[in-house]
C-alpha cells in the first residue's frame, strides 16, 4: 500500500471548491491537461516521465488499496481508497459532473472535518504544489494519514 497526496482543481482556483466537492461526490478523482493527452495507458513509461506533476504515477502506479489524501487550497479535505482503473474519455460528460478527462474512480471516502472537528495547526501546513505526488513516509502526511485511518473504518 502507498500513500498519495492530490488535488483536484483545475488551472482556475476560483472553481477549486465546487469542482472538488463534485467529483468527490461521484466518487472520482482525476486530472487533464489544456491540449488532449488521449489515454495515458497508449504511452510507455519513459514518454510519461516528461510529463508534468508525476503523471505516470495517475496513470500507472495507483493500486486499489493504495490511500490518496485529497486537499483543497493546501488543506486537508478528504481520504479515498479502493481505487479502480485508470480510465479516459476523449470527451468531458456534462452529467458524470467532472472536469476532467482521466480518471478513477474509488469507493471509500472519509472527509477531514467528519474526523478531525478541530485541525492542529500542523494539518494547515501541508502545502501541495503539483497535482499528485507519493507521499514520503517519514513525513507530517503519512502522519496525518495514518492518524485518520486510525480514527476511522478504512
Amino acid at each position: 500500500m502507498k500513500y498519495w497526496r492530490m488535488q483536484l482543481h483545475p488551472n482556475d482556483s476560483a472553481y477549486a471548491t465546487d469542482y472538488t466537492v463534485k467529483c468527490l461526490s461521484k466518487n472520482y478523482v482525476g486530472l487533464d491537461f489544456d491540449d488532449d493527452k488521449s489515454d495515458l495507458t497508449t504511452y510507455d513509461d519513459s514518454e510519461l516521465e516528461t510529463f508534468p506533476n508525476n503523471i505516470r504515477a495517475f496513470a500507472k502506479a495507483i493500486s486499489k488499496d493504495d490511500i490518496i489524501i485529497i486537499f483543497h487550497h493546501n488543506i486537508p479535505f478528504a481520504l479515498v481508497t479502493e481505487i479502480e482503473e485508470y480510465n479516459y474519455i476523449k470527451k468531458v460528460i456534462p452529467e458524470m459532473e467532472i472536469w476532467f478527462r482521466h480518471f478513477r474512480r474509488f469507493n471509500k471516502i472519509s472527509y477531514f472535518n467528519d474526523v478531525y472537528k478541530q485541525g492542529k495547526n500542523e494539518h494547515y501546513m501541508l502545502a501541495m504544489t503539483n497535482t499528485i505526488s507519493e507521499a514520503s513516509e517519514d513525513t507530517k502526511t503519512v502522519d496525518l494519514i495514518k492518524d485518520w485511518i486510525s480514527k476511522i473504518n478504512f
